[in-house]
Formats: structure tokens, sequence, C-alpha cells
């Protein structure tokens, strides 16, 4: 369908067109409008709220759990593990210097990573865990051990990561986009079917098409479908589940399995459980948004298994975000062409880490 006149003229001369109305966009246009407040700068995406994770994630804000980052730093080494593990760290530093947290159900009530009975890391293991993060960031005893006398099919310790919490992904997204409307920053809620990089213009369809100054993709994983180019990202799909009420089971804190592949915490009196795309590579390297029945299937079991209960319960909603993955967690953040800059591959941490991305690719922008 046709942009109207008055819709064109609306939109104008677009000096910065970011594709891509989740946390990283949002964040990329509030910082340009305040480096620029005379700049058209104008956020596209294809629905509202948009169809990537950053409302259909578990709301985690975590820096990664002791397994995990032991993976990074086994995959890619010490350097680059502890630099991704800054850039969340100050991610959730800067997301929150941008938006009051107080109506956003954001509760830093720690992260908790359990261990099958044989699997606990050695206390020399987090140990060196600990000087490295204290090293980055100057935080002593990031991780410590704690007793587990909950959940019985575990470890009797766990680890716990104190400054981890969970909030409420769509409040957050309700609240970046309400600071963007502040700043004047231009909405258009259109599917962009092709991007005319030789003659800077974003088509939608055989009738529409508007121009751009500069192009920042914040699409994440679905980033490939315009830009070929981008060989280390892959799109990775997450299956979420939430229970029915339970009356007798709680966690105080949010939780990590097997190097943070399967997740869980509260919403009320109800268990969000999500993850084990490790279990199944074959199927879950997609971006395609539905949910595996197979995926739902093992984590109820794994729930039923793992934290026995005496009351039944039933699956009240289910769903799935697509994840930006690649050789490593770092994100990309780069110029691509002339005039196309990109941030992506959050890494499943956008949370996280998609604040500061956005920042760091607004600047880019600016001053390439």
């Amino acid at each position: 369908m046709a942009l109207s006149y008055w819709e064109k003229d609306y939109y104008g001369q677009i000096d910065f067109a970011i594709l891509g109305c989740g946390i990283v966009g949002l964040a990329t246009a509030i910082h340009l409008k305040k480096a620029e407040p005379n700049a058209n700068v104008v956020v596209i995406d294809r629905s509202w709220p948009p169809h990537g994770a950053s409302t259909k994630n578990a709301g985690f804000v975590c820096f990664g759990s002791p397994t995990e980052i032991m993976d990074d730093i086994q995959t890619n080494g010490p350097e680059i593990a502890m630099n991704i593990f800054e850039k969340r760290w100050l991610g959730r530093e800067t997301l929150f210097s941008m938006v009051d947290t107080t109506n956003l159900d954001y509760e830093q009530i720690g992260g908790l990573e359990l261990f099958e009975k044989l699997d606990l890391p050695e206390e020399h293991e987090i140990q060196y865990l600990n000087q490295l993060i204290y090293n980055k960031i100057g935080v002593n005893d990031y991780f410590e051990y704690v007793d587990n006398t909950d959940f019985p099919n575990f470890n009797n310790k766990a680890i716990l990561a104190s400054k981890e919490g969970r909030i409420n992904p769509m409040k957050l997204i309700l609240a970046l986009k309400s600071q963007a409307d502040q700043l004047g920053v231009k909405f258009l809620i259109k599917e962009v079917i092709a991007i005319d990089r030789t003659n800077k213009g974003l088509v939608f369809d055989q009738d529409t098409s508007l121009p751009y100054g500069k192009l920042l993709v914040t699409l994440n994983a679905f980033a490939t479908r315009y830009l070929p180019e981008m060989q280390d990202l892959k799109a990775a799909r997450n299956v979420v589940l939430v229970t029915s009420p339970l009356k007798n089971f709680n966690l105080n804190h949010v939780v990590h399995i097997d190097k943070g592949y399967i997740y869980m915490r509260m919403i009320g009196n109800r268990i969000l459980l999500g993850g084990a795309r490790n279990k199944f590579l074959n199927t879950e390297f997609t971006d395609e948004i539905k949910v595996n029945p197979e995926i739902i299937n093992y984590l109820k079991a794994f729930l039923k298994d793992k934290f026995s209960s005496n009351e039944n319960f039933e699956i009240e909603a289910s769903w799935s975000g697509i994840l930006g993955v690649g050789s490593n967690k770092n994100p990309i953040i780069e110029k691509v062409d002339h005039c196309t800059y990109v941030g992506v591959r959050m890494g499943g941490m956008g949370v996280a880490i998609g604040a500061l991305v956005g920042r760091q690719l607004a600047t880019l922008a600016i001053q390439n």
C-alpha cells in the first residue's frame, strides 16, 4: 500500500533510518536524537511490538552463569570472554541510565546456578573467575557458593551471582519507546522488502520507497535477510513456557542450569522455564518464529523430573524468541558500506548488552 502525500511529507528526507525497534534500535534512536536533536531519525519495523527477542525473552538481567563463562573461556579465551562480560555489565548501567526502573518490575534478586550432583565447579575455578571479573569491573567475590536446600534433585551446593535480576521486557520496551517519542523519533510500522543500498532507499512494496542518508540495521539475527555478507551471524530459536499457578513452589532467584541453556524464574506464582535449544541443534538454528512441541515436552518433563512437586500444572503460555549468535558472543558493531551500519549478535544477552550496543552504534554512525 502506497504512502499518502501527508505520510511521505511527515517522514521526509530521513537522516538516520533504523531498521528494528527492539532494545538496540530504540537505544540507538535515543542516543542519536540526544547527540543530534535536529536530525530526522526514523525507526522502521514490520510490527509493533517487535517480533524478535526484545519482548519475547525471559526477562533476565544477567551477565553469564559460571559454567557459561567457563565455556566461553574455553572456546574463545579469557580476554574475549571477559570483554563480553564487561560489555554486558556496562550495558545494564547504560540501560538504567536511560530508563526509570521503578515501573519495570525490576528486582535485583540474584542469579543462581544449579548443578547436577557431580558437576559442581571446583573452588579454584570459581576463584579464577572471580579474579578475572574483579580485574575487569572491580567487583569482589562476584560468584559465591551457597547451600541448596530447596531442590534435592541437584547438588547440595549452588553458585550465586547477587548482581543479577529480572525485569518485565514489555514494560522496558514501552519505556524506551516513550523516551524516543519524547525526543521526536518517528516510527514507521511497515515491512521493508528490500534495501536499495546503491541509491540509498528503503523499498516497502512496488508503490512505496523512502530515501535515507544513513541506515542502521539492528535486527539482530534477522539482519542477514538484508545483509547477506554478515557471515558470522545466525539465528537461534529459544522456546519459553509459563505454567499455571502453583501454590507451593517458589524461586527466590533467577535460575541457570546447563551452562545457561536452561533458565527459570517466577512470574507471580507461575514458573517461567525456557531454553534447551542445545538439545535440539538440528532444528533450532532458524529464524522461523514458531514453538517446537518437542522442546515444550522436554522442558515440561524436565520441570516434573528435576523440580518434583505434588501439584499438577498445565502449560498456560508458550512462545519463541529469535537470538543472534555466532562464533563468539561479542556483538558486531560496524560500518558495512559507505552509509550502512549494523549493531547485531547479542548472543542471548540483549537485555543486558543492548543499550550499550545502541549507544556505540549511534556514535559510530555520527562519527563516520
